[in-house]
C-alpha cells in the first residue's frame, strides 16, 4: 500500500485510503501511509479516531445496515456523524458500500439529509470560494473550503 500510495502523491494526486477491518491500526497506518484522507469503517468509533488522527481528513464511518432501518434512525445517525465532524475534516460517507437490499429512495433521503445540513452550513459561514479542488473522474470531484468543510460532488 505504502509503494501505490507514495507513486500516485508523485503523480501529484490525492489519495483517499480505506484499510477496512484493521480497527486500532488505523492510527499506525496513517503514520507510516500518510494518505491525504483515511475512509474508516462502521466498526470504528467515529469520536476515537477524531482524536488520533489529530488533523487528517477522514471520510464515511456509517454503517450500511442504518440504511436499511426507519428514516428517523437514518436521520438520527448522519446528524451523529456531521455533528462529531462539524469541526473536522470530514466527508461523509458509508463505513462500506451500499448493501444490494437498500432501497433507491432511502439513498436519496440520506443524500437530502446530507444537502440539507451542508447547505445550512455553507449558508451559514457564506463560503464563497474554493480553496482546492479535485476531480477524481469525469462525474465525481471534492472541493475544500475554508472551515474544513468538503463537498463531494457527483454529476
Amino acid at each position: 500500500t505504502l509503494k501505490i500510495v507514495d507513486y500516485i502523491k508523485s503523480l501529484n494526486i490525492p489519495t483517499i485510503c480505506f484499510p477496512k477491518g484493521i480497527g486500532k491500526n488505523y492510527i499506525n497506518f496513517n503514520s507510516l501511509v500518510k494518505p491525504d484522507c483515511i475512509s474508516i469503517d462502521y466498526e470504528i468509533d467515529p469520536k476515537w479516531i477524531k482524536e488520533k488522527l489529530k488533523g487528517t481528513p477522514i471520510q464515511g464511518g456509517l454503517d450500511p445496515k442504518i440504511l436499511l432501518t426507519d428514516k428517523d434512525n437514518i436521520k438520527r445517525n448522519a446528524e451523529h456523524y456531521i455533528k462529531i465532524f462539524s469541526d473536522y475534516p470530514y466527508v461523509f460517507n458509508l463505513g462500506h458500500g451500499v448493501l444490494p437490499e437498500t432501497k433507491p429512495e432511502i439513498i436519496q433521503y440520506l443524500i437530502q439529509i446530507i444537502r440539507n445540513k451542508f447547505r445550512y452550513v455553507v449558508n451559514h459561514l457564506r463560503i464563497n470560494r474554493v480553496i482546492k479542488a479535485y476531480s477524481y473522474s469525469s462525474n465525481t470531484s471534492v472541493s475544500f473550503y475554508p472551515n474544513n468543510i468538503f463537498l463531494l460532488s457527483f454529476t
